[in-house]
């Protein structure tokens, strides 16, 4: 066996001095990536014996997060449009006499639905609030990219409120509801101070850009402005539900005549 093993070895040895060129070692090296390559391979197809290899992913997979900004977008959507259609039973019967089980009956949705989009009836109503609210502001802020002038400025800003306090009486009414609720209940506090600090910017930013198209400094701060608005707007609601047939014209005028102290 020894003198077998060692004219093996010889063999061997004589073998690699023959075969020393560069080029049949370049055709080795190549073999033997081209090894690796196979065994890469065999890692990402089948089972390659004890060796497993994980798949290489050359560019991430977004399918998933695409997915799943998918079911988010329509989850939101799908809770808008749940909060939008239970607003009207709410802004009929009030926050005391209003449950999901109200909600779900009137607007015609199922319990179950509102459940399952709604952890409970003050997470229903944090959402009523943000869309019963939050166009407000937006059209306030209409009214002060289209004025070229302070005369025009404010009686866009009157005519709107006006509009408003009109055709929106049950939202207003519902607003003033939630937001006296909000003192007792803390489930939808923190919903409600954002849409008020929204509301403030909104009609900060037009009675400052009065002062400015006026060329007069404004004698009011961002919160006495909005404060004096927002009074003067639930006074004018309580009279016009109340029937007073005078009541939208007299807040259109108390409103330009706010706009005229506040410089």
């Amino acid at each position: 066996m020894r003198g077998h093993r060692s004219a093996l070895q010889r063999w061997r040895s004589k073998n690699s001095a023959d075969n020393a060129g560069p080029g049949r070692w370049g055709n080795r090296a190549r073999g033997h990536e081209d090894g690796r390559h196979a065994g890469d391979m065999r890692g990402r197809g089948a089972s390659s014996g004890t060796c497993h290899l994980a798949p290489v992913k050359f560019f991430p997979d977004t399918s998933d997060k695409r997915a799943e900004r998918a079911g988010v977008d329509k989850f939101a959507l799908r809770r808008r449009a749940l909060a939008e259609a239970a607003l009207e039973a709410i802004a009929e019967r009030g926050f005391a006499r209003t449950g999901l089980r109200e909600i779900a009956q009137h607007s015609e949705l199922s319990h179950g639905s509102l459940h399952y989009y709604f952890t409970d009836k003050n997470d229903l109503i944090a959402e009523a609030v943000r869309i019963s609210k939050g166009g407000l502001g937006d059209r306030y802020l209409a009214v002060l990219e289209r004025a070229e002038t302070a005369e025009e400025l404010a009686a866009g800003a009157a005519e709107e409120l006006a509009r408003s306090v009109h055709d929106d009486a049950r939202l207003h009414r519902l607003w003033y509801d939630l937001r006296n609720q909000s003192l007792f209940e803390s489930g939808f506090g923190d919903t409600i101070a954002e849409v008020e600090a929204d509301l403030q910017d909104a009609i900060w930013r037009v009675v400052e850009r009065y002062s400015e198209l006026c060329g007069r400094p404004c004698r009011f701060t961002p919160l006495f402005a909005y404060a004096l608005t927002d009074g003067m707007l639930q006074h004018a609601l309580i009279r016009h539900l109340r029937g007073d047939g005078e009541a939208i014209a007299r807040l259109r005028r108390e409103c330009r005549e706010l706009f005229a102290a506040s410089v």
